[in-house]
């Protein structure tokens, strides 16, 4: 109830700063310039390969100490003791095919839903501040240009420059881009060493924009049938190419 609550509460306060970004295309120069901070961390937590991480690492080592646990007579006993004092009495039977289970390893250890947003919240926490480091802009779309689209996964650092061998893109890595697409037609995008020149985006802006708002997605939000991306080739292509070239990198 408690987590329940401080959410109901941010989300009342990201409403409020949103709503005036929205409506004034400016960002805050006041206290609520934090809250905008927050909603982008934590829109950059809220994400379904992060949430698989931690429910995965959970799952690991409450498996590793289980079967630990069970894997010697005494934290048997202990275990047993633990189910006795929780008032569930076993017969023999009935707890060795548990501890059966137990060492088996087939089966899923996480925690509750609300577990999981309050790590959210904490870890939304933790990334604002670096966050609010960056330089921010907002950039709207030209009249003439296509709408902005939306993913499961809309803030993501992409390299501003082209960087040489694996290393991947952060929050705090110089040379980034982080963008946030706010409504079809506004987006907050951002660099560490400077602020990027105002801008009215074209079809072509528009489709870069759609690219880094894609790039970790699972789920694209579209909110026409068709959209633009920049292809490999830099050339803007729409959503028949997308899918054209997804249906090509399935048959690789």
């Amino acid at each position: 109830m408690a987590v329940e609550k401080t959410l109901g509460k941010v989300e009342g306060q990201w409403n409020t700063v949103l709503s005036a970004v929205i409506e004034d295309a400016r960002l805050p120069e006041d206290d609520s310039f934090g809250d905008l901070m927050m909603f982008v961390g934590f829109m950059a937590v809220r994400v379904l390969r992060i949430r698989n991480t931690i429910s995965d690492f959970i799952d690991r080592v409450s498996k590793a100490q289980i079967q630990m646990t069970l894997a010697t007579p005494e934290g048997r006993a202990s275990f047993r003791k633990t189910l006795a004092d929780l008032g569930h009495e076993m017969p023999d039977e009935e707890f060795d095919k548990l501890v059966q289970f137990g060492q088996s390893g087939e089966y899923t250890v996480d925690y509750e839903q609300t577990w999981h947003v309050q790590q959210m919240i904490q870890m939304a926490a933790t990334l604002a501040p670096i966050l609010s480091l960056r330089k921010w802009r907002i950039w709207v779309a030209d009249e003439s240009a296509p709408d902005l689209i939306c993913s499961d996964s809309p803030v993501a650092p992409t390299w501003a420059v082209p960087m040489p061998g694996p290393m991947s893109p952060a929050f705090e890595t110089p040379n980034t881009l982080v963008s946030v697409p706010l409504n079809r037609r506004m987006v907050l995008i951002s660099m560490i060493e400077e602020e990027l020149p105002q801008t009215q985006l074209d079809r072509k802006g528009v489709a870069a924009v759609n690219s880094m708002t894609a790039k970790y997605a699972n789920q694209l939000y579209s909110p026409e049938p068709d959209f633009v991306w920049v292809m490999k080739d830099g050339e803007v292509g729409d959503a028949a190419n997308l899918l054209d070239a997804l249906g090509k990198h399935e048959g690789d």
